[in-house]
């Protein structure tokens, strides 16, 4: 039986509220909700922390907009680093992680939510790392997830498209286009090796060499070999089969 000392319980008094994940925050009365849309102005909730839905994202300085499940809209609250931000030998190190549209996060309130200028998404932060913000905070790169080591290994992967880029700060690139279904290869210099679904592409030194459906294709400083099925051309000389 319920403690009958709670009976007419004042429903004005705050409500203290679980923050196990996915637990809704369940108000007293619609009226309650309706004069405290506005975390600034509502003392109706002490939880630290709430759910919400990320409504838009901002990478140029790693924030998003989030809806509560209270009502409350939030804008510009700034998400932790998933990994360790800092410099090392006036280099930036970290990663740049959104939360994506449409996906759900935990906002902590430190100083309650009566104060939602001092949220923070838990998902860190940029401040003091000024020679990675040029680097990471770049707008209209909100889909992108981007990693920067410590030994300045740049690794980005578009959610998006599927396109994953591995730089190594020498200059070695590693490209893998899942949209195009091509693997490219830029060693520490000009040259490039390409691979397809259709066909392997490769410029070494100034040579070329291209291989498909069709047969090969090579040039060699000027000096051409075609090979398919039915014939090899060098230059001008052609040998049959």
């Amino acid at each position: 039986m319920p403690d009958q000392r709670h009976r007419g319980l004042n429903m004005s008094k705050k409500v203290i509220v679980s923050t196990i994940p996915r637990r809704r925050i369940t108000p007293t009365s619609s009226s309650a909700v309706q004069s405290n849309r506005t975390a600034k102005s509502s003392s109706f909730y002490t939880v630290k922390a709430m759910e919400g839905l990320v409504t838009a994202a901002y990478s140029e300085d790693h924030s998003v907009d989030i809806d509560l499940e209270s009502g409350v809209k939030l804008t510009r609250i700034p998400v932790q680093s998933r990994s360790p931000i800092g410099e090392n030998d006036d280099r930036g190190f970290g990663e740049r992680y959104l939360p994506m549209v449409n996906s759900r996060v935990y906002v902590d309130f430190p100083a309650g939510p009566n104060n939602p200028d001092q949220a923070v998404v838990l998902s860190g932060f940029f401040q003091k790392a000024d020679s990675l913000k040029q680097e990471l905070l770049v707008a209209g790169t909100e889909s992108i997830a981007r990693k920067i080591t410590e030994d300045g290994l740049d690794i980005s992967h578009d959610r998006e498209t599927g396109l994953i880029t591995v730089i190594d700060p020498d200059g070695l690139e590693f490209i893998v286009d899942r949209e195009n279904k091509t693997i490219s290869l830029k060693p520490w210099s000009d040259d490039t090796f390409e691979l397809s679904d259709t066909s392997i592409d490769i410029d070494f030194q100034g040579n070329t060499i291209t291989i498909d459906s069709t047969g090969l294709t090579a040039d060699f400083q000027g000096n051409s070999i075609v090979a398919d099925s039915a014939k090899v051309t060098i230059n001008s000389l052609e040998v049959l089969k």
